[in-house]
């Protein structure tokens, strides 16, 4: 079954597609949203919509059905919020209770999702640090209409901060010391700031205020023809040589002056009332990267490094991409290939994500257990055949050992080699006792068992279990101890010999019997 998505952000200018998965994209577009599709963060003709979508997948020959959407608005609420350690049902409820107090509306008319970022030890106190996210189920309720009538199949719905932010995670793990990142993404119609924390997203703020009306407030001085306003605002004004008065370029300083007071509000309060303290770096993404003098005044602005996207390879990513990809406008979609299916955040109205990865999980124990039986019932018939073969040999034997003895030198052989295999055939029937116990009380543990934990051996001795097992995430280890010890079955559990070599971790898993 093929792993490649269709990622769809339907923008107020542009539509744009990105398909492929996180090793490679394949293909890439963008085309000019029709009046009328996209209004006021709301879709609203989906016949428009899908019509054009359906021309872009029919021009590359499409083929995959599952596709991603990426949605924006200032009607999203998003909050960070530390919970304790507990199971994931209960994180589920904890979430949802948590952000009701920040909804405008009722929390019944909002789709409700939730991402743990990390655990954190503080006080002596295990708690999780989780991102909650609502938005307004009409809102959603369109990109599923949308789906249906493209006849696509919907995996996941993720806000568009949150999806660029896996894109500048390559930029962590390249540069260790980061800790702080603030991405502007200055469109057509509109500003996103966003702040990340870690690799994580930490806020988001989205202002009506874009490229479109600044170049038509200066494109104006010089041409009628609004389709050549971008053209003279891009070619023609410079932060280089520009003053706050009433001149053309003074109105647009005023401007983006006013995007920068917002985006240094956004940052005081990142760093909880810190005036001094700067962000580590601030990364330019968009149609705003195309303005002349922008990086120094935004540095000048807020005293941070800044850097506009100039090309994939800024971004550290371990992943393939056409030539002539351009990261600086295909983030937001980007981004949705490189989500975690499992645990990443996904607004569906019906979030069927966990229930899949259990059944993908139980799936996986059962084949293992499957195989595991059949192995062994292979060796023993095998066994069983050889045992039958020398005991007729030895029968054929029995009639001349009496008048000549090297035939009852033989017949002694036959009868010490038949001795032998026949304690191989108790080991072996010992085994296959031991296997299928093991295998079912391994079965028991798929609702326990994090989608990057794999089991490498199972062992079953004197009513004790040890499960040998590794993984790429620390995290996922405690994750599965606790899920274990809550659990009426597994509450003996224990996890024993941590093992950390070449970024995998390795465990072991014993379970005491009654």
């Amino acid at each position: 079954m093929s792993n490649e998505i269709i990622s769809i952000d339907i923008g107020n200018k542009y539509t744009k597609v990105v398909v492929g998965n996180s090793k490679r994209v394949l293909f890439y577009d963008k085309a000019l949203t029709p009046d009328g599709v996209f209004r006021d963060d709301y879709l609203q003709d989906i016949n428009a919509a899908s019509k054009l979508i359906k021309s872009m997948l029919l021009k590359r020959r499409v083929g995959t059905k599952n596709v991603c959407f990426v949605i924006h608005g200032r009607d999203i609420v998003v909050r960070h919020i530390e919970i304790p350690l507990m199971s994931m049902d209960k994180v589920g409820k904890a979430v949802v209770w948590e952000i009701t107090q920040y909804l405008p509306e009722l929390e019944s008319d909002y789709y409700i999702d939730y991402q743990i970022l990390n655990r954190l030890v503080a006080k002596k106190d295990n708690v999780y640090k989780v991102m909650v996210v609502a938005i307004p189920k009409p809102r959603a309720d369109r990109y599923i209409q949308l789906a249906n009538l493209m006849g696509l199949k919907v995996k996941c719905v993720d806000i568009a901060a949150n999806s660029i932010s896996r894109v500048f995670s390559g930029i962590y793990n390249y540069n260790k010391n980061l800790e702080s990142i603030g991405i502007l993404d200055i469109g057509a119609k509109k500003t996103s700031m966003s702040i990340l924390d870690k690799g994580n997203l930490f806020i988001e703020r989205e202002i009506s205020m874009g490229i479109n009306q600044m170049a038509e407030d200066f494109g104006a001085n010089f041409t009628y023809e609004k389709e050549k306003f971008h053209e003279y605002f891009t070619t023609k004004f410079n932060f280089a040589n520009v003053e706050s008065d009433e001149s053309a370029q003074g109105r647009i300083k005023v401007m983006f002056d006013n995007i920068m007071e917002i985006f240094n509000k956004i940052i005081t309060f990142y760093r909880s009332g810190n005036y001094e303290k700067k962000l580590d770096v601030i990364y330019l993404i968009g149609a705003g990267c195309e303005v002349y003098g922008i990086e120094k005044y935004i540095k000048e602005y807020t005293g941070s490094e800044v850097k506009a996207l100039s090309s994939i390879q800024d971004l550290h990513l371990k992943i393939q991409v056409p030539y002539g990809f351009d990261a600086r406008f295909y983030s937001s979609c980007l981004g949705m290939l490189l989500r975690d299916a499992t645990y990443g955040l996904n607004l569906l109205p019906d979030n069927m994500k966990k229930a899949k990865a259990y059944l993908q999980t139980t799936k996986k124990i059962t084949m293992a257990a499957v195989l595991t039986g059949i192995l062994v019932a292979g060796v023993t018939i095998a066994l069983i055949t050889y045992s039958g073969m020398l005991k007729r040999e030895n029968d054929n034997l029995a009639t001349v050992i009496a008048s000549k003895s090297q035939v009852q030198k033989k017949n002694h052989e036959l009868k010490t080699e038949k001795s032998k295999y026949e304690s191989y055939l108790s080991k072996v029937e010992a085994l296959t006792s031991n296997k299928i116990i093991a295998s079912e009380k391994v079965i028991g543990l798929k609702n326990a068992i994090p989608n990057d934990v794999t089991f490498k051996a199972v062992t079953y001795i004197a009513n004790n279990y040890t499960i040998a097992a590794e993984t790429q995430n620390y995290n996922s280890i405690s994750a599965l101890a606790a899920k274990l010890q809550m659990s009426e079955e597994y509450a003996n559990a224990r996890i024993r010999d941590v093992n950390a070599e070449g970024g995998t971790y390795t465990f072991t898993i014993v379970i005491r019997g009654e």
